[in-house]
């Protein structure tokens, strides 16, 4: 009869003035981006800046028809990729600037995205989704990360924009599998999904703003240090997306 509880972040800030356009265009970096800041040869103080995009021959003529505001360029990396090219020194800086991170491993969902109104946060959710998500009988959404944190955060994001509880599993491959004839590691593979609507078979609600999830099981399944925080005030904090009161 216990339940853990996760919050609806419920933020109308934007403090950036994205928009919606640019609110996609960060959500599919995070999916599959990466940006370059090179020093050029012989040439003082001078940098080449860009936006990379990796994208799925099927998926980059939904790309292009999605990008209207900004300029970019495109090509064909492999038989089964482009890649398109947005030259801006300000883009680089503002996702160097405000941490979505570099590397698949390493990607993140900045607070500030948490706090968007709620129709600018859908638009960086289905840009992520055009990238790294899929549909399941248009009934079951997924969304695929290697990183733990990303995964964590996608659950919080479907949370503010969808109103409905999450699921997050775990896949653990092969160290290493071949792939377009290059060998390539692998690392664990995390997967979020969530219904179009909540199941009426479930026992999760939702109160005041918090998503209320029973819990089936518990195991241990790592060893941790714990820290006890400590408060001059009663306040609650967030550890892998619960509630805790202090």
């Amino acid at each position: 009869n216990s339940y853990i509880g996760m919050p609806i972040i419920n933020g109308n800030k934007n403090i950036f003035n994205l928009t919606k356009e640019k609110c996609w265009l960060l959500g599919r970096y995070v999916a599959d981006g990466h940006y370059r800041k090179e020093k050029r040869k012989n040439r003082l103080n001078s940098f080449h800046y860009a936006v990379v995009y990796s994208i799925g021959k099927d998926k980059i003529d939904i790309f292009k028809e999605c990008i209207k505001e900004h300029k970019f360029n495109y090509y064909k990396h492999s038989k089964s990729t482009y890649r398109a090219i947005f030259y801006s020194m300000d883009f680089v800086n503002f996702i160097i600037n405000n941490n979505f991170g570099l590397g698949a491993e390493n990607k993140r969902i900045p607070n500030f995205i948490f706090e968007l109104p709620k129709e600018l946060a859908e638009e960086f959710l289905n840009g992520y989704m055009s990238g790294d998500g899929s549909v399941i009988r248009n009934e079951i959404f997924q969304a695929g990360t290697i990183s733990r944190e990303l995964a964590l955060d996608l659950c919080l994001l479907v949370l503010k924009c969808k109103n409905i509880n999450t699921t997050i599993s775990c896949h653990i491959p092969d160290k290493t599998k071949i792939i377009e004839g290059r060998m390539v590691n692998q690392s664990p593979y995390y997967t979020v999904r969530w219904r179009k609507c909540m199941n009426n078979r479930s026992k999760a609600f939702i109160e005041n703003n918090v998503v209320w999830n029973p819990i089936k099981d518990k195991s241990e399944v790592f060893e941790t240090e714990l820290c006890e925080l400590k408060l001059d005030r009663d306040c609650s904090y967030l550890a892998n997306n619960m509630i805790f009161k202090n």
